[in-house]
């Protein structure tokens, strides 16, 4: 039995998932039932199902432990999680191993030719004529481009791109799960052809970085999406003549408090809660009797909008009680503007990185997309800064587009939020999170969509 070719197999079949030796094991004896049995015969002592399968695992590891088998193993991208109790081994995809076989792993038999050590992998090490018939798994990717350049913008899952694929290629996808043996049904299929489009994106991101014309927002689930190229241009010219984007006629007459709104339809179909924060409903220990706060000095401080993302929604009620506050939610914060100019983008900017860098995630929020130049700009100060950009659209909200992701901050500054603590708007917030750490459920009523009156 060429088990290494087995094990890789299995492993380069489902690209980023982990498997334990004797998952691994098991799928083999399913798979190769008259191979195993062979095995099982060729053996002096006596070996039923189990002593196979034990066997098996016990020489899984060996192999692993072979300094020389297991160097060849990661340059072709097999990887072992060190981390995990049972120790889990899995492949991950990059455009540079994709091509890469298990013939140069396992052990050559005598008299075998070319053709029969040919690798057997999902995505072919040189792509085939064009009159062939399309390989399911190395045009993938090409689909998933099909689909996402037809409605550039528009924003899909992994999972709701693996299921285009399948209603418009079905024929493939049968046969694959037919030609699989270990795929139940189309939901199986559907997992894996998600799960190959997620780690196929990371492979090209690593590659082409920003020149990746495909999009993936923060949040959970992550979205991918096209991004059309702005053409270079003055600012009116860039944000204007655009089907794709609000044109300055449509954002003209609006005032900033008009897109708050529109940003809490946008998070909630995100799955991100939203309260709005009002200015002047923060309380100063230190003022005097009889004087009023002065407008804009908390700008630096608060930011506009607050969201709160589920993460429990689909977990089982065992996961939500072992789990801790921190990994139910995560935090968001946003700053709306209705346009970024040449003049105040820094300004802009650096108040968002001021009262939304507290948050997992902080963002730009603005109503007209900002001109290509001013992009470039953004695109720098959110590498550095982590802050990511969105844009509104003021027809239909909830086809706004996260233009540039945030990065996730690992932890709250709650410091920070101590300090918005101050504000009645913010500490409505904070015990609606409690609610929601205590009960496991969100009270809609307490998340409006609308502003309340005299804001």
């Amino acid at each position: 039995m060429r088990l290494r070719e087995k094990v890789l197999e299995r492993l380069q079949g489902n690209p980023g998932k982990k498997h334990t030796a004797r998952e691994i094991a098991e799928w083999i004896y399913k798979k190769y039932p008259k191979e195993c049995e062979e095995k099982r015969q060729r053996a002096k002592n006596e070996m039923g199902q189990k002593e196979l399968i034990q066997a098996l695992i016990a020489e899984i590891g060996s192999n692993w432990n072979n300094k020389g088998w297991r160097t060849k193993a990661e340059k072709l991208g097999v990887k072992r999680d060190e981390g995990s109790s049972p120790k889990r081994y899995y492949y991950e995809a990059t455009s540079s191993k994709s091509g890469a076989g298990f013939a140069s792993l396992g052990r050559s038999e005598p008299g075998a030719s070319p053709a029969e050590k040919k690798p057997k992998t999902l995505q072919q090490a040189e792509p085939k004529p064009p009159n062939e018939k399309e390989n399911l798994a190395s045009t993938l990717w090409d689909k998933a481009l099909r689909l996402l350049k037809n409605s550039p913008g528009k924003q899909y899952t992994a999972k709701e791109i693996a299921e285009w694929v399948y209603a418009n290629y079905t024929g493939e996808c049968r046969e694959k799960i037919r030609k699989s043996g270990t795929m139940n049904g189309k939901a199986d299929l559907i997992d894996s052809l998600a799960t190959k489009i997620r780690s196929q994106w990371r492979a090209l991101d690593e590659k082409l970085g920003s020149k990746l014309e495909v999009k993936r927002t923060g949040g959970t689930p992550q979205r991918y999406y096209y991004e059309l190229a702005s053409q270079e241009g003055g600012e009116e010219d860039a944000s204007s003549g655009s089907a794709e984007h609000p044109s300055p006629a449509k954002v003209k007459g609006l005032a900033e408090k008009d897109l708050y709104p529109m940003l809490a339809q946008y998070g909630r179909s995100l799955g991100v809660y939203c309260k709005f924060i009002r200015e002047g409903r923060t309380s100063h220990s230190g003022k005097k009797k009889g004087t009023h706060q002065q407008k804009g000095t908390n700008q630096w401080l608060h930011p506009d909008l607050v969201g709160m993302q589920d993460l429990t929604h689909n977990w089982k009620i065992e996961i939500r009680s072992a789990t801790t506050p921190n990994e139910k939610a995560r935090f968001w914060s946003f700053e709306v503007k209705l346009k970024v100019k040449t003049a105040d983008l820094r300004e802009i900017f650096f108040q968002t990185v001021s009262n939304s860098s507290w948050a997992h995630f902080g963002y730009l929020v603005v109503g007209e997309r900002p001109a290509e130049k001013l992009m470039a700009e953004l695109r720098i100060l959110s590498g550095l800064h982590g802050m990511g950009l969105i844009q509104i659209d003021v027809d239909d909200p909830v086809k706004s587009q996260i233009l540039l992701p945030a990065r996730e901050r690992t932890d709250v500054d709650w410091n920070t939020a101590n300090r918005l603590m101050a504000n009645r708007d913010f500490k409505d917030f904070i015990e609606q999170v409690n609610v929601f750490n205590k009960t496991g459920t969100i009270i809609p009523s307490a998340w409006p969509l609308t502003l309340p009156r005299h804001s």
